[in-house]
């Protein structure tokens, strides 16, 4: 897969979750506590139900959780309470991989670095938290834009703030849905990382450019030899 970078890039964006942040204990508590909130209001359900229609449906937790909630009840005022008492049970358990730090130190050096993604409310100040602030320069945050991938306009919305064309920017996500369709549509490079919730979405005959199992896989690519 080495070499499908060429000179002419000079960003590279990255989703957060599944690529920067291992958010898999957040899902799965995510999951967990719709069905037992649920459950509060005498709605039955297993949490492998909830799981299964999160997969299905996830393009932001706002999206998720109004989808999943409406798929399994149709009582909207149980559905909006359920909605609020959900978001701070959720926000903390993220965590990032260990080696995305380093990665984005490593790249930072010979490409500019931003982030398109669908996030909590907060998200600029979990990136913070984290240590990745200080190589990015460019935050597409649906918390922040009120526009969630897979939407195009996240995406134009980075690139613009880039001051780039789509051609000259790479995109790193784990999804074929949120990431990588849309980005091939506006002629950027896509690489997908194959791990986390996502990691066997099928790919419905849209590829990357590449796909890598960690973000060390970056390193390799022959343009950043």
């Amino acid at each position: 897969m080495a070499g499908i970078l060429d000179t002419r890039l000079k960003w590279i964006f990255f989703d957060v979750g599944g690529v920067l942040v291992d958010e898999v204990k957040t899902m799965k508590h995510f999951a967990s506590t719709i069905q037992s909130l649920l459950a509060n209001y005498g709605i039955r359900v297993s949490v492998e139900a909830v799981e299964r229609i999160q997969l299905e449906a996830a393009h932001g937790f706002g999206s998720v959780t109004r989808t999943i909630i409406s798929n399994l009840t149709s009582d909207k005022g149980i559905g909006n309470r359920v909605y609020g008492e959900i978001w701070g049970d959720v926000r903390n358990l993220d965590e990032p991989y260990p080696e995305a730090g380093e990665v984005l130190r490593q790249l930072s050096s010979g490409f500019k670095l931003g982030v398109i993604a669908n996030q909590l409310p907060g998200s600029r100040e979990r990136l913070r938290r984290f240590g990745f602030s200080e190589y990015l320069s460019v935050y597409a945050l649906s918390d922040e834009l009120r526009v969630s991938k897979p939407d195009e306009a996240i995406f134009c919305y980075a690139l613009r703030a880039a001051n780039c064309n789509p051609e000259e920017a790479v995109m790193v996500g784990d999804r074929v849905d949120n990431d990588i369709i849309p980005a091939k549509r506006l002629g950027m490079h896509s690489v997908r990382v194959l791990r986390g919730l996502f990691m066997s979405q099928h790919s419905r005959g849209e590829l990357p450019d590449a796909e890598i199992y960690s973000l060390k896989d970056l390193i390799g690519l022959e343009l950043l030899k």
